[in-house]
């Protein structure tokens, strides 16, 4: 502990156990009544690669005094660098299957099913300590369900020409139909920042709890012959039921097959859904945490009528 420090800085049990697999090291800092005013989970051993560096990552982040984060974080850094580190990188709860990003711009809308969210202060604490953003992400809303891709009819045939067949997952058979698109998924995301791959045992695990929310005509599989070649997740806003309503559904993962990915089918997929929602009876739908500058992100805002409603992003913090 540094002798300018108002917190020590102490070494304790992780926050929770699985799924947030375990952490190399958990630290808190605490006041001079031994009061734990911030924490935080280190990982240093099995972490995602990142091109040119050799990343430590901070997850588990939580603060209630702005001092004792930025506090902790210096620590943080100080740590992974004693281990080799040349990047600390969070918040990130381990791996991206876990949980990663922080709101850093929440806009007007309310919270939705399965999104991230974090106080406005530990955004703060990590820019002031000295991290700078690595990567950018958005969610946005489309308001207008009967808006409808160009040429839509002309990518369904080309699709159907190379064989390509759309159906629904079979949600009360959810553990089967997510072993089948394990290996989709893992394809599909190597090329991602920050992605490592994960088992389907892992996979099952850490998708499992989500089946109660699930509706059939929001999760599609798209085939040719039997293999899966793309998959789109998407579920109703639960959490909007508690804000007096539920008119609105969510598309959270979209997962094409790399020799597939400039035919269109992701789109494709996503207009699907954007029609069910439609057919269902729902005023709006959103295409969330999408990473700034990803091709499937460009096509969507270009073609479609949406608003940015959500911004996000990870941090990373130099410790040369």
């Amino acid at each position: 502990m540094r002798k300018d420090k108002a917190h020590r800085m102490v070494p304790v049990d992780p926050v929770t156990d699985p799924p947030y697999g375990e952490p190399d090291a958990h630290w808190a800092a605490t006041d001079d009544e031994g009061e734990v005013r911030a924490r935080c989970s280190l990982w240093w051993r099995d972490v995602p690669s990142l091109p040119g560096q050799r990343p430590g990552l901070i997850g588990q982040y939580e603060a209630e005094s702005f001092e004792a984060g930025r506090e902790l974080l210096d620590h943080a850094c100080d740590e992974l660098a004693a281990r080799g580190c040349t990047t600390a990188v969070g918040p990130v709860n381990g791996d991206i299957w876990r949980g990663y990003r922080f709101v850093v711009d929440r806009g007007e809308e309310l919270p939705f099913a399965l999104e991230p969210d974090n106080p406005d202060l530990w955004v703060e604490q990590f820019r002031e300590a000295g991290f700078d953003e690595l990567a950018s992400y958005h969610s946005a809303a489309v308001r207008d369900l009967e808006q409808s891709l160009p040429r839509l009819d002309r990518l369904s045939a080309r699709l159907a020409a190379r064989g390509i067949r759309l159906r629904h997952a079979d949600v009360s058979r959810w553990e089967e139909e997510l072993r089948r698109l394990h290996p989709l998924i893992m394809e599909a995301f190597k090329e991602h920042l920050l992605f490592s791959p994960i088992g389907a045992d892992e996979l099952v695990r850490l998708y499992a709890p989500v089946q109660p929310m699930l509706r059939t005509e929001f999760v599609t599989i798209a085939e040719a012959g039997d293999r899966p070649v793309g998959f789109l997740f998407g579920l109703p806003d639960r959490l909007q039921a508690e804000w007096g309503g539920m008119d609105t559904a969510i598309l959270h993962v979209a997962a094409v097959a790399p020799e597939y990915e400039r035919t269109g089918l992701g789109m494709y997929m996503g207009q699907r859904a954007q029609e069910e929602a439609r057919r269902q009876g729902f005023g709006g739908l959103i295409y969330a945490l999408m990473r700034d500058g990803d091709a499937s992100a460009r096509l969507s805002l270009r073609y479609r009528e949406l608003t940015v409603i959500r911004r996000y992003a990870v941090f990373a913090r130099s410790l040369g």
